[in-house]
């Protein structure tokens, strides 16, 4: 969840190899991925973060994407759907 919620508000994030949440990035855009019980790759990860903060830009498609109103608006409509 903390992935998700991080990408609803726009935040680039850092997340294991392990695990669905790798699945939320798009590239390099989004955030970075690191291999899972590996320090080095976990610390590569940080000092690239870092280092080009400013690169992760791909966040305004995340936010419709994990908003709030939006996963609503679709709950609405499958419940409309059943009801017809």
């Amino acid at each position: 969840m903390v992935a998700a919620e991080s990408l609803t508000f726009g935040l680039p994030i850092i997340v294991s190899d392990n695990g669905a949440p790798h699945t939320f990035i798009k590239g390099k855009n989004s955030g970075l991925i690191f291999r899972n019980n590996n320090v080095e790759s976990l610390a590569s990860c940080l000092f690239d973060f870092i280092g080009s903060y400013n690169s992760f830009d791909d966040f305004v498609d995340y936010r419709e994407r994990f908003s709030i109103s939006r996963q609503a608006l679709e709950v609405l409509d499958v419940y409309n759907s059943v009801m017809e």
